[in-house]
């Protein structure tokens, strides 16, 4: 049985429900508002945050270039990169421009033939120019109207030159793996060589002076001014510098430029910051009112089960009072409640309960009455039932005793012809045997008449044993199908010459038709089984083709077809050409007593007693085809013990 809610925890989960579904829904809706809200100013404090930053860094791009341009004017530091004259007094600039800004991580001074004059730090001096020599070259033939160039190098070799080459010789960050952040910033500005402050057209480059500024350097810079922020990462041109860094979802996101002195395109600047740290005092808030919310449903909880107490505390008791009544307690009185609702259904089933006494009170002796009249009723069926299932077996058994009386009466029949020319045989010899003793003892025996006594003598006696010969065959046939009818004994047989004696044994019946029988199966098959319920079931099968599908003056034919299954079943397929059933009697033919030849002395029993025979006597199936004019099919498998396996089919 499906369980049941009681009305007890309903009235209480109804309570609770009642109560707190909107205080959660309100607050789910206050607190998801709070988060957007707070989410919303933590991106306006970032970008503000940010854009600070950044100004701050593109100052000290802005100061770096600077001095760079104040050093192209230096004649120090044209005169070393061209002679290596004041070399010293330009290495001095170099190293001042290097501890103002750390986000040069080399200043090079560099000749026209693109070798390194000075450098700061000094291990600069080894760095390989290859990934900016084209850039040198051009600025080189540009001649004294180059100026200054600012672009973006992407060379994992440089930029692990440049690390090496930093001065606290502290061991590579692997955050900053120059395999996996490439990009260098490169400053190149060009040195001429002139007097005065104006550059003269007619003065030529005596070499340049080139800064680098990896993009890592750029990074730790940013990160310096925001604290609160994490650098995400660096575009240009829409390109990852930092691939190191992958975007996280659960972060908030803002973007701002930062534009280098010089660089064609600006740097976009991602910064992130994760939520929970946004949310966390929205995330606190939630906990301390998920606290008060737990304080708050206990106290509705108690106040609740209260009230529920005292209102199902009176069902309870009409519950109680139902189920005595129920379980047929009908004496006890009226019972009152507090509440009038419950007083009133109380009153209903006290009247209730009365009624039902004095109805119990009558219902008792009418039910005391007629079971008196129904134990006579089962005395009288019960004696009715006997008497019909005597009537049913003396049917059954007169059914029986009519197959054999049918068949004695054929068999009788049939040897009346032998016996019959087997007397006149005997009695023509007898009359040849007397005139021959006569003869001799007139003593006028003639050879003559001796040679055709002899031969008289011969002819009677090959027509007196092929009679006898065939009453004998007629007798054995009968009697081995009367005693397998009367004596339902298990044997082994060969099927196919069983079935040949009883066809053998219904010669008369079919001799009243114009009928052609034809037996097909293996002849040597042997099964164990109940050769009288073979028997039965053929004589009925036959008689009813005989009685109810054959007419006497045209030719029919029955066909007996019989073969082991794959399962190792035995079927047997009976065929008739005869008149065939519609499907009203078709799906009644194996009812007891049903018959239509009733009128003619039908006994109804033949068909019946066939499918009792298969279905309870051998434990198989018989199933029924057949349409009017196209006879009928009887189809019958048997589980059968084969005592000798099929080799071969014979067609009778």
């Amino acid at each position: 049985m499906k369980k049941k809610w009681s009305l007890k925890n309903l009235l209480i989960t109804q309570f609770v429900l009642c109560a707190m579904i909107p205080a959660l829904l309100l607050s789910s809706l206050l607190i998801s508002e709070f988060r957007t809200i707070q989410t919303a100013e933590q991106i306006i404090k970032q970008r503000a945050q940010t854009e600070k930053a950044l100004l701050q860094v593109e100052f000290e791009l802005e100061k770096l270039a600077l001095q760079l341009q104040q050093l192209t004017a230096d004649s120090h530091a044209a005169l070393a990169a061209s002679s290596g004259i004041f070399a010293p007094n330009a290495r001095n600039s170099l190293l001042q421009i290097a501890d103002q800004h750390p986000l040069a991580k080399a200043v090079l001074l560099v000749d026209t033939t693109s070798w390194a004059v000075e450098a700061v730090p000094i291990d600069a001096m080894l760095l390989s120019l290859a990934p900016i020599e084209s850039q040198l070259a051009a600025l080189f033939e540009q001649d004294y109207t180059a100026t200054k160039s600012t672009y973006l190098v992407s060379s994992a070799e440089l930029t692990k030159s440049l690390l090496k080459a930093t001065t606290d010789k502290r061991p590579l960050n692997p955050e900053l793996n120059p395999e996996i952040i490439p990009d260098v910033i490169v400053m190149q500005l060009p040195l001429k060589l002139s007097d005065g402050t104006a550059n003269d057209p007619r003065s030529r480059l005596t070499g340049a002076i080139v800064a680098f500024l990896p993009v890592h350097s750029i990074k730790a810079l940013i990160e310096q001014y925001t604290a609160d922020a994490t650098l995400q990462n660096i575009y240009w041109q829409d390109q990852a510098l930092l691939t190191t860094l992958s975007a996280d979802e659960d972060r908030v996101l803002t973007s701002a430029t930062l534009a280098v002195p010089g660089l064609a395109t600006t740097l976009t600047i991602d910064f992130a910051t994760s939520k929970t740290t946004v949310l966390s005092a929205i995330t606190a808030m939630t906990y301390r009112y998920t606290l008060i919310t737990f304080v708050f449903l206990t106290v509705v909880l108690l106040i609740g089960w209260f009230f529920v107490r005292l209102e199902v505390k009176p069902i309870t008791s009409l519950n109680a009072l139902v189920r005595r009544y129920a379980q047929g307690d009908l004496q006890q009185g009226q019972q009152y409640f507090p509440f009038s609702e419950f007083e009133q259904i109380a009153a209903v089933l006290h009247t209730m309960a009365v009624k039902l006494r004095e109805h119990q009170e009558l219902l008792e002796g009418r039910v005391e009455q007629r079971t008196i009249e129904l134990q006579q009723a089962v005395t009288e069926l019960n004696n009715t039932n006997a008497e019909l299932v005597k009537m049913q077996q003396q049917l059954v058994e007169a059914a029986k005793l009519s197959q054999i009386g049918i068949l004695v009466a054929g068999v009788a029949r049939e040897i009346t012809a032998p016996i019959t020319k087997s007397l006149e045989a005997t009695n023509a010899l007898q009359q040849e045997n007397l005139h021959i003793n006569q003869a001799m003892q007139n003593n006028v025996l003639k050879r003559s008449v001796l040679e055709n006594y002899i031969q008289e003598s011969k002819m009677n006696i090959i027509q007196l044993n092929q009679h006898l010969r065939r009453a004998d065959e007629l007798i054995q046939s009968f009697k081995a199908v009367a005693v397998d009818q009367s004596v339902e004994q298990r044997r082994n047989f060969i099927l196919y010459e069983y079935l040949q004696q009883v066809m053998l044994s219904l010669r008369y019946e079919l001799g009243q038709y114009q009928v052609k029988i034809d037996i097909k199966g293996d002849q040597i098959l042997v099964v164990q089984s109940y050769p009288g319920s073979f028997s039965h079931i053929l004589t009925n099968l036959v008689l009813n083709s005989l009685q109810h599908g054959f007419s006497s003056d045209q030719p029919q034919s029955i066909s007996i077809d019989f073969s082991v299954l794959a399962d190792g079943q035995l079927q047997i397929i009976y065929r008739d050409d005869g008149a065939g059933m519609p499907e009203p009697v078709l799906n009644r033919i194996f009812e007891p007593f049903f018959s239509m030849a009733g009128q003619q002395g039908g006994s109804g029993l033949g068909l019946s007693i066939v499918y009792n025979l298969v279905t309870q006597r051998l434990k198989g199936s018989i199933v029924c085809e057949s349409q009017p004019g196209h006879g009928a099919t009887f189809i019958i498998t048997l589980p059968i013990r084969i005592v000798v396996k099929h080799r071969k089919n014979v067609d009778a």
